[in-house]
């Protein structure tokens, strides 16, 4: 039976997102990036993880390797044409609001550059995922992790422990070497690394396996579940006063010391950690599990995520353009992301009433007697 908490939690991460992908709107200022070290990204990760063991892991452990395998690899590729369309609905949409409203400045932000001033090289980048748009660079991380799913489900039928620990390392690595993808045909690497956030990732899998065992994914510990609280309060302080800077410069690595998103630093990690530990061991977390059902609002945004995900981000771009052409306050920022949910969650729940399965028609007294069929074919 599915677990509409996971969907709950993706949704709500997506909700945040969509908000947090309209700059300068007055919601925005009120999302977790603003209280933590983390943000929306790294629970969205995080949420996708735990689904992937639930969706995959089954029947790989049962024995199902290929299939399960070749399931979790077709998804990979499902993300990448829903990122190519995605990727081009926003470069057409900046380029008509440049004609439109005459500001070239359109075609420059965003990373828009490279494809409108020289379009080979550009279009190249993008097909081959080294170029990658502002506000829609999650996907190609996503989808590397998930054409590298088999290998990490390989181990976790091993041991859930040495999947972590090699993750581990190649986390620690990644932010030690400055391991990561390149580029094209901008210089450096991918904004989402993955070489270190398929520890985030790989950590979800862990409890997602868990859960589906019917194991708790950790065990309550008051002295944990305090140091955690300590953390996250620890942060909001950090981050609110700001602190940013006021560190001594200690000879540390680079991913234990720093903060950085690319390669998801230590500080980010552990916020992120520890806000599901709290939240995981909450009474939230049992109300949720008997109360859901598929039509709650952020359930469906969760369920349909890849959907919610890439209409989210035009609906956000396109607050972006008003917001620069039109400078709406506070009453176009409520209507316009109000309205922008509510049209995310009518599409979602459009696709779920199409997917429902049909009652049966019962079949006619005159076919069940060898009668003529409702195709006007004698029946047998």
């Amino acid at each position: 039976m599915r677990d509409y908490r996971i969907d709950f939690f993706r949704g709500l991460a997506l909700i945040i997102i969509v908000i947090d992908h309209i700059p300068f709107n007055i919601y925005s200022y009120m999302t977790p990036r603003n209280y933590g070290l983390s943000d929306a990204a790294e629970i969205f990760v995080l949420v996708s993880g735990v689904s992937a063991a639930f969706a995959y892991f089954g029947r790989f452990a049962a024995g199902e390797t290929i299939g399960a395998s070749l399931r979790a690899i077709k998804r990979g590729f499902t993300l990448y044409v829903a990122h190519l369309f995605g990727t081009v609905a926003m470069l057409g949409m900046f380029a008509i609001a440049a004609i439109w409203f005459e500001r070239p400045s359109f075609v420059n932000d965003n990373n828009f550059g490279p494809v409108f001033q020289d379009p080979v090289t550009g279009l190249a980048g993008v097909v081959s995922l080294g170029h990658q748009l502002g506000f829609f660079n999650i996907l190609p991380m996503y989808i590397v992790l998930l054409l590298t799913l088999p290998l990490m489900m390989m181990l976790a039928r091993k041991s859930l422990g040495l999947m972590l620990g090699l993750s581990f390392l190649l986390y620690i690595a990644a932010g030690t070497l400055e391991l990561n993808l390149p580029a094209y045909p901008n210089e450096g690497g991918w904004f989402f690394n993955p070489f270190a956030w398929q520890f985030l990732f790989a950590i979800g899998f862990a409890v997602g396996a868990r859960l589906r065992a019917g194991k708790r994914a950790l065990p309550f510990y008051p002295w944990l579940w305090i140091a955690a609280f300590a953390y996250l309060a620890a942060s909001a302080v950090w981050t609110l006063v700001p602190l940013w800077g006021t560190l001594p410069d200690w000879p540390l690595p680079f991913v234990l010391y720093g903060s950085d998103k690319t390669f998801l630093t230590l500080g980010r990690l552990l916020h992120v950690l520890a806000l599901a530990y709290v939240v995981g061991q909450s009474p939230i977390v049992d109300i949720l599990k008997r109360r859901l059902t598929v039509w709650n609002p952020v359930v469906l945004l969760g369920k349909h995520a890849l959907v919610t995900f890439v209409l989210g981000t035009l609906v956000s771009m396109t607050g972006l353009i008003s917001k620069v052409v039109y400078e709406g306050g506070i009453v176009f920022d409520t209507l316009y992301v109000a309205g922008g949910l509510a049209f995310l969650v009518a599409v979602n729940a459009t696709l779920e009433a199409m997917q429902r399965p049909r009652p049966r028609q019962p079949v006619p007294a005159a076919a069940s007697s060898g009668g003529e069929t409702s195709l006007g074919v004698a029946a047998e």
